[in-house]
């Protein structure tokens, strides 16, 4: 396995996806040495084996307009090669992608080629592989490519694959995958750092930690009856019901509230189910609405009103519904965000508002944990939420579970 870190020299701080349109990063040469460009040394200190470069333009860094990082000698040689130091492989984000086609709409094949001169050693998933292939070879021919570029670069791709050994063995033994891969140690890890990133952004004090409560099971086998009572109702939004998405989330839930409501929507069935939903809603004593929206590259929004809207953001039909939960009950609501953080966005008036960052199946053990105050709340927002808070911002909680062990 090799790591590689993505997308240099900076994709985070833009409006516009890089697989629709030409980014762009706007901060200047102070903003870049002070937010993009540390997590890329530290990678490099680390020993990363790549780096990929962005489809992106910087006018900071690259003046002409007509260049993206990718093909930005300023950026891929002099920057990341000369400047950070790095030596491992310099790989371009896929060349089939509208941040770059864009630029070369009448020669397709000339992107291959300019990516090449700036710096890049590994060329992927181009637009056209003929005329790509075509351009490399006619500029090598021509001497437009040095002989000696074309020569390091290659050595420096087999040697990478010799270092993983693809000389000798080029497939994956994928009966190890389990053991290798779910290793309990690598679990464990994985599990702490998803507990360590569940952040608190909005508390009004009144609803978490939540209690565990509800139906005691019989002592006798088989006779055990669990009544739904509404006391706790969990609505797990998603874009399919028909996924996974939540499954690992209400079961973790019920293992603590064995009476809690789990009600699953998506757009396609949020308008029809909101007067059920609402009715459970307004019965409870606890609401959680537990949000799967997450970022999907090359992915395009439609608004009802026609147009285009966020693509991280919820579809028409599930965000009235979820306005709808927080008008009648917000007091005793918390938004789960499983996945997305900006989700809040839309929704300002929100009380009590947690973040993991991820779907993942650790991140809604982590979140579970989080709303019964089992771990300690210490994450803080990587990035600013328009409208509802500040990076760096969250709020800090102890676990309930380690007071109780200390007689507190």
């Amino acid at each position: 396995m090799m790591v590689t870190i993505k997308h240099f020299p900076g994709h985070g701080d833009t409006a516009t996806d890089s697989h629709l349109s030409v980014a762009q990063v706007t901060g200047d040469r102070s903003r870049l040495q002070s937010v993009e460009l540390p997590p890329f040394r530290k990678g490099i200190e680390a020993g990363v084996d790549a780096v990929m470069v962005a489809h992106v333009t910087v006018p900071a860094l690259e003046p002409d307009p007509n260049r993206v990082a990718t093909t930005s000698s300023a950026i891929v040689t002099d920057l990341l090669k000369n400047q950070l130091g790095f030596k491992g492989i310099v790989v371009t984000d896929a060349l089939d992608m509208a941040g770059l086609t864009r630029l070369y709409a009448t020669n397709t094949g000339r992107a291959a080629v300019d990516v090449f001169k700036a710096g890049n050693e590994l060329l992927i998933i181009p637009a056209d592989m003929d005329a790509s292939y075509k351009a490399m070879l006619d500029a090598a021919h021509s001497g437009e490519i040095p002989q000696a570029q074309i020569d390091a670069a290659v050595l420096k791709l087999l040697k990478a694959k010799a270092s993983l050994g693809l000389h000798k063995a080029r497939l994956v033994d994928i009966e190890k995958l389990s053991t290798e891969v779910g290793k309990p140690e690598n679990v464990t890890l994985g599990q702490q750092i998803s507990d360590d990133a569940v952040t608190l952004v909005r508390d009004n004090g009144r609803l978490l930690p939540l209690k565990q409560m509800g139906t005691v099971k019989g002592g006798l086998p088989y006779q055990t009856v669990e009544e739904v009572r509404n006391n706790l109702v969990v609505v797990v939004f998603s874009e399919d019901v028909r996924t996974e998405a939540g499954r690992v989330l209400e079961r973790q839930i019920k293992a603590r509230v064995p009476d809690a409501n789990v009600i699953y929507v998506d757009p396609r069935i949020a308008g029809a189910m909101s007067d059920e939903v609402l009715k459970a809603v307004d019965q409870a004593q606890a609401v959680v609405a537990a949000v799967y929206v997450v970022p999907t590259a090359g992915r395009i929004a439609k608004a009802d009103a026609g147009g285009l809207k966020n693509s991280v953001g919820l579809a028409d039909a599930s965000g009235a519904l979820l306005q709808n939960i927080l008008d009648h009950a917000g007091q005793k609501t918390t938004v789960l965000a499983m996945g997305n953080p900006y989700l809040a966005q839309d929704f300002p008036a929100v009380q009590n508002y947690i973040c993991t960052f991820s779907n993942a199946t650790v991140s809604e053990i982590s979140a579970v944990k989080g709303l019964f105050g089992e771990i300690a709340i210490r994450g803080h927002l990587p990035v600013s939420i328009p409208n509802i808070a500040q990076r760096g911002a969250g709020i800090e909680r102890p676990s309930q579970v380690a007071q109780k062990g200390s007689g507190k």
